[in-house]
C-alpha cells in the first residue's frame, strides 16, 4: 500500500545498523501515499508497472553512485515494489541480493540463461 509508516520504520532500522537505506515512495507523483487505506489503495492503483520499474532503476543507480556506497546493493520489496525488483533483475540490473514479498515472480523464459540463487519461504514461516 505504498510508503507507510511501517516501511519508513524498517528503512530507519536498516540505516541504524549502517546501511545506506532508501525507501522510494512510488506514489509521490500522485501526491504521496495517503494514510487512509481506501485512498491509499486508489493511489497505488494509479501507479504503472513501467513507472515503478523506472523509479526503481533510478533509485538503484543513485545508491550505487553515492560516495558512501560500497557498490553492493541489496533490496527488499513488497507487492508492486517486489514486482519492480523482479523486473529490474530480469532486465539484467546487477544486485547483490533481492528479497521480495508478495510480488509477481518473473516468467522463467524472461530470466533465460541468467543465474540467480533463489530461496522461497511460505508466509506461515516468514518473519
Amino acid at each position: 500500500m505504498g510508503l507507510t509508516p511501517h516501511f519508513e520504520a524498517v528503512t530507519r532500522r536498516l540505516a541504524g545498523v549502517g546501511f545506506i537505506a532508501l525507501a522510494p515512495d512510488h506514489a509521490s507523483r500522485f501526491g504521496g501515499t495517503p494514510a487512509e487505506v481506501g485512498p491509499a489503495l486508489e493511489t497505488v492503483g494509479m501507479e504503472t508497472r513501467s513507472g515503478t520499474i523506472a523509479d526503481t532503476e533510478v533509485a538503484l543507480l543513485w545508491l550505487k553512485s553515492d560516495g558512501r556506497s560500497s557498490g553492493k546493493i541489496g533490496t527488499i520489496g513488497v507487492g508492486l515494489g517486489a514486482t519492480a525488483i523482479d523486473d529490474v533483475v530480469t532486465k539484467g540490473t546487477a544486485l547483490n541480493s533481492a528479497v521480495i514479498f508478495y510480488g509477481h515472480l518473473p516468467v522463467p523464459v524472461e530470466v533465460g540463461a541468467k543465474r540467480h540463487s533463489c530461496s522461497t519461504s511460505p508466509a506461515e514461516t516468514s518473519l
